[in-house]
């Protein structure tokens, strides 16, 4: 059985959560366009990352013609709750 994914997010998620939570709605390309400004970012990497936050529920995507569009569900505010949250138990159990 693989393990649990931990809810709270790698930086590789962060930074692919910090482009959605500027941007409403994007899919696999717009986040890649956007991350490669500033680093390399290979698409098939976000599409991994992607399809990680949303098993760890933190986003959801909807079919648009032939590219997933992928939308936050949790705002930032959120986030930082559970990486708290996280954080507490793995220091205090």
């Amino acid at each position: 059985m693989p393990p649990k994914p931990s809810p709270a997010l790698t930086d590789a998620e962060a930074r692919v959560m910090a482009v959605l939570w500027r941007t409403p709605t994007a899919s696999v390309a717009d986040v890649v366009e956007v991350l490669k400004k500033t680093a390399p970012v290979s698409y098939s990497t976000v599409q991994t990352i992607l399809r990680i936050l949303e098993m760890k529920g933190y986003v959801t995507h909807e079919k648009v013609a032939r590219a997933f569009v992928y939308r936050p569900v949790i705002d930032e505010r959120q986030a930082r709750k559970r990486a708290l949250r996280h954080l507490a138990g793995r220091l205090f159990n």
